[in-house]
């Protein structure tokens, strides 16, 4: 019999968090749905929308009895997504809830409790870093989804470590990657006779160094490399510090050494964004951590797609991306904030015209072999497989019992089995 997994998002589903999309719909012999707060791009992540539960339904905050009843819950510590995916729960029993950011995870405990089943709950990044710094009562909410949870994912050694100095106990921790679909992405080898086409990702925050990349390339460029950039991303609403990098970015554009060879795309759907990284060949990654702690959770995906199409990739030693770009083998690596040193990089590339076939050839290679969609979601349901082996669990009526490692929880005490 397959797993029935519930996955908990706050959104289903920002293009932000595409990466999210194939563990949901990618694994065979998995029956998986969603829960979550609100729906979006739905054209893009398609889900039959019988398999979306929105919690709390917009009539929730409309007026009146509901509204009064739902706010109670919430404060009493009962989450809203109890009441309102109580009745299409009790006719789908899930075997496990997958929670994707921590704090969605935390949010989900209740649920958990609940149903008594297995929790796990992936971190990307900013959960683990930043929010922490700007709202520090999340750390004590953490410890406490550290003890109940079952099994926490992260993308590498960087945020294991993280969540090991946050308290999360290390036999709970296992590394998933998120992979990338070789078979969908055609490796070609570059011209580089022409000069640079360099391209940057990202939104505009801080911690993607985009103003630091851009200073290298007007750099470089008044070293008399011949290069164009195109920057795909934007502001997000209302993000007044994205807003000034808009405005920096802009004005570094308008310097006489990039005047005409800057384009700023915007926001693009993922298969534009990729049709527009395919056609350039530097993919440059300059992310840093920013003042206010940010960082990347692992390694950008866009950075791994772009060396599995053969892009010569660039990429600053910051969290994980080490570990995509093997410094002089798969690409080439800088220290963060490093401006000198990437339009150095920059420099040899343009001067060199030998030599970078054999670099991009092995990044393929190694996006085949460490980066794998396929491999790391068969990976998923084996730690899937794992956690159910571990945490067997089953409800009849209104009386529920667990067998497994758990034995008892904040609320209440649970019988092991015999």
């Amino acid at each position: 019999m397959g797993l029935k997994v519930l996955h908990s998002l706050h959104m289903y589903l920002s293009v932000t968090e595409n990466w999210i999309y194939p563990q949901i719909v990618g694994l065979p012999n998995i029956d998986s749905r969603v829960i979550c707060h609100s729906v979006a791009n739905v054209e893009t992540f398609l889900l039959d929308p019988h398999k979306i539960i929105v919690s709390p339904p917009p009539w929730c905050f409309a007026f009146g009895f509901p509204r009064i009843i739902n706010s109670v819950a919430a404060r009493l510590g009962w989450r809203d997504a109890l009441a309102e995916a109580k009745m299409q729960l009790q006719r789908w029993r899930p075997d496990m809830l997958h929670a994707h950011f921590g704090p969605r995870g935390w949010d989900t405990v209740a649920l958990k409790r609940r149903l008594n089943i297995p929790l796990v709950t992936s971190f990307y990044g900013y959960d683990a870093w930043v929010l922490l710094k700007r709202e520090p009562f999340w750390a004590e909410r953490y410890i406490e989804l550290f003890r109940i949870g079952d099994v926490f994912l992260v993308e590498g050694p960087a945020m294991r470590d993280r969540l090991l100095a946050l308290g999360c106990p290390a036999r709970k921790l296992q590394i998933l990657q998120i992979g990338v679909d070789s078979t969908a992405l055609r490796y070609e080898r570059r011209r580089f006779s022409n000069g640079l086409k360099i391209v940057m990702v990202g939104r505009f925050t801080e911690k993607k160094g985009l103003i630091d990349g851009l200073v290298a390339c007007a750099l470089a460029r008044s070293r008399g490399v011949n290069l164009d950039v195109t920057i795909v991303g934007d502001v997000s609403a209302g993000d007044t510090a994205g807003q000034e990098i808009k405005k920096q970015l802009h004005a570094i554009a308008h310097d006489e050494q990039l005047l005409g060879r800057v384009r700023f795309t915007g926001f693009l759907p993922l298969t534009k964004t990729r049709a527009i990284v395919n056609a350039h060949n530097i993919f440059l990654c300059p992310s840093k951590r920013s003042g206010d702690g940010d960082a990347e959770g692992g390694s950008p995906v866009a950075l791994t797609e772009a060396m599995a199409m053969g892009l010569l990739c660039l990429g600053s030693r910051h969290c994980d991306i080490p570990q995509v770009i093997l410094d002089g083998e798969t690409g080439y690596l800088f220290h963060e904030k490093d401006i000198n040193s990437m339009a150095d990089i920059l420099c040899r590339v343009s001067a060199a015209q030998v030599g970078i076939a054999e670099v991009t050839d092995a990044g393929r290679r190694h996006v085949e072999r460490k980066f794998s969609l396929a491999m790391q979601l068969d990976r998923l349901q084996q730690i899937y497989q794992s956690v159910r082996t571990n945490n067997t669990y089953w409800i009849a009526g209104e009386n529920t019992k667990m067998c497994g490692n758990l034995s008892r929880d904040r609320n209440r005490t649970i019988r092991k089995c015999k």
